[in-house]
């Protein structure tokens, strides 16, 4: 069924190509839309689910044997995932109804980053070409690290009767030891390319915030964005790609030698178990913040062109003052755009669903499908929605750069004095902020047009 995994991911691409597009004129009505569809679409899923698994409850004899190839095994898999699908639902419509002022609010916000992307077509496109450059990154590694692993030398040479001479192979201890520097190089070379894409689109939008003169806006900004991040910010961006390889790099060696050490441990001993696990949380909460941080700190030096450490110890001093704003609307733009994703996946799991269950030509005269002979249909479907969630995610990714990009520049414009850039942003904040933690009670200012 490798046509179907091909079809989902297109299918996904074209859908969420057609959302970044749409939404960019029509925000509200589009993102009301996908959150219904979303509804709808789990709904609907669970509902197949359900009647499917009452179609294969009648056909099972027996009893449950719990093996993959047993009949009822997969009808108790089915009945599992309709009442997690069912309880989806349910957790979506509760947080529709408690979240529809909040909503209103993402989409103000969503409503400025798309005005930003209007004006740079091309930034849509940029993500394609950044994960077409980690195809090829990631197909070098996987050859590479093969070769690596598989390198063994010549030590004896035995004859044998008839006459044909075999070598004897060992393994060469000290050349394998290069893999350990190749995945180390490969995690560095796909977070800079990562922080290349995100300083990339922060700083179309950036320019887009600051720069009020329509002539000084580049037609091709987005180009001239890159070329710029690549000339003036590569070693910002490759300092920060190394603080989060090398925690990522601490973090496979733990979880490489917890199992060794698991292995090697005959009896199990609970608090060593239990140890191990607290120690990868830490390390996991650890990794997930200078994420955050380093994230953040991309977007910053994108907008005022500093140092990555200039540049964090002032992004987190001004998220520290906007404390209660950016927790905010970063987490209610982000449930819409996570929405997004999850209604662009639910709905090609559930056309992957059908084709596998369902294979062949309608018939005419009894209007059904005849029934494919694929038995473990639901491992093609899951792999669907798999692909379809990390597919939609590299087009949603871009008004999640956007919106940030949009936030902080924001915070920046309002901390110093003069007259806001964005005033529809600015009442929208006045109106919003009551109760908000923000330290910043001086007017908005005319800053200094910024063009890094």
């Amino acid at each position: 069924m490798w046509w179907l995994l091909l079809a989902s991911i297109g299918f996904a691409c074209i859908v969420a190509y057609i959302w970044l597009a749409i939404v960019k004129y029509l925000v509200k009505p589009l993102v009301y839309l996908t959150l219904l569809a979303c509804q709808c679409g789990s709904i609907a899923f669970t509902v197949y689910l359900w009647k499917v698994a009452d179609e294969m409850k009648s056909e099972v004899t027996g009893e449950v044997q719990y093996s993959l190839s047993d009949d009822a095994t997969q009808q108790l898999i089915v009945q599992v995932f309709a009442y997690i699908f069912l309880g989806v639902s349910i957790l979506i419509f509760v947080l529709l109804v408690f979240l529809r002022k909040r909503i209103k609010l993402a989409i103000a916000i969503i409503k400025e980053a798309s005005s930003a992307l209007r004006n740079n077509f091309c930034v849509s496109f940029f993500p394609l070409v950044q994960y077409l450059i980690y195809a090829v990154i990631l197909a070098y590694w996987v050859i590479v690290a093969l070769f690596l692993a598989s390198v063994y030398k010549t030590s004896t040479t035995d004859t044998i009767t008839v006459d044909v001479n075999y070598g004897s192979y060992e393994p060469d201890v000290p050349l394998q030891y290069m893999l350990i520097y190749h995945i180390f190089g490969g995690l560095w070379l796909l977070f800079f390319f990562s922080g290349v894409g995100k300083t990339t689109i922060s700083g179309v939008i950036a320019a887009w915030y600051w720069i009020s003169d329509e002539k000084k806006r580049s037609s091709l900004s987005t180009t001239a964005s890159f070329f710029r991040t690549l000339r003036y910010n590569a070693g910002s961006i490759a300092f920060g790609s190394l603080l989060m390889a090398t925690i990522r790099f601490i973090r496979i060696l733990f979880e490489y030698f917890a199992r060794l050490k698991a292995r090697a441990v005959k009896k199990n001993i609970t608090w060593l178990k239990y140890a191990l696990k607290i120690v990868s949380c830490c390390l996991w909460c650890f990794e997930k913040i200078i994420k955050f941080v380093t994230e953040s700190t991309y977007i910053m030096i994108a907008i005022a062109g500093k140092s990555f450490c200039k540049s964090a110890a002032h992004v987190l001093s001004l998220q520290a003052n906007n404390f209660i704003r950016v927790i905010v609307l970063k987490g209610i733009a982000g449930f819409t755009l996570m929405m997004t994703r999850f209604a662009i996946s639910i709905f090609t799991a559930l056309a992957a669903a059908i084709i596998c269950r369902y294979k062949g030509k309608v018939d005419i005269t009894t209007s059904f499908y005849t029934a494919t002979s694929l038995h473990y249909w639901y491992i093609p479907t899951i792999l669907c929605f798999i692909f379809a969630w990390m597919v939609s995610g590299l087009f949603t990714n871009v008004y999640d750069v956007a919106i940030d990009t949009v936030m902080l520049s924001f915070c920046e414009d309002e901390s110093l004095p003069g007259v806001a850039h964005n005033d529809n942003l600015a009442k929208l904040m006045k109106k919003k902020d009551s109760g908000s933690s923000n330290n910043s009670s001086s007017t908005p200012h005319t800053a200094k047009e910024v063009t890094n």
